[in-house]
């Protein structure tokens, strides 16, 4: 599956909230979500634009692969994510997946068709934007988010800005 997606840090999470809502997005629900990250035992992932994650949500885990961004103006990519139990973290461990970090989020979800909002809470990073679609129509997520009053983007995962924090 292609995940494509725009994202923008926040100053006012209050002002989008609403403009977010006056575009005509309906609230979904407020969630907690853990991820943890995992390194390659033989290659760098942050060499080769991908990424390993188990991700916590309503106390179930999921397991994700996404690879690289597949043009320069989006976090496009291909995303794989499968239905898994807290075993995973054991057999990672085993065949000799590293750990690499922990992020933790408050997600509030927003949807109108075929485009889903996240105002995201990120632990240690502050509150961002993620505008999401099914469709690869990059021109409609920049005219949403530009509706938003959101100028500067960023291509960054959450774990590149924690692991930046941390140098």
């Amino acid at each position: 599956m292609l995940e494509v997606e725009i994202k923008a840090r926040v100053e006012n999470p209050d002002e989008i909230r609403r403009k977010i809502l006056e575009l005509g997005f309906k609230f979904k629900e407020r969630i907690i979500e853990k991820d943890f990250y995992y390194n390659h035992p033989c290659r760098n992932f942050k060499e080769t634009d991908e990424a390993l994650r188990i991700r916590i949500k309503n106390n179930k885990y999921f397991l994700t692969y996404k690879g690289k961004k597949i043009d320069n103006i989006s976090k496009t990519r291909e995303e794989l994510t499968s239905v898994v139990d807290e075993n995973i973290v054991q057999i990672l461990e085993r065949l000799g997946f590293e750990f690499v970090a922990e992020i933790e989020k408050v997600r509030e979800i927003y949807e109108k068709d075929y485009v889903k909002i996240c105002l995201d809470k990120v632990s240690n990073l502050g509150f961002f934007v993620e505008i999401e679609s099914e469709k690869y129509d990059l021109e409609e997520l920049f005219k949403i988010a530009r509706d938003l009053g959101l100028r500067e983007f960023t291509r960054k995962s959450y774990l590149e800005m924690f692991l930046e924090t941390k140098r």
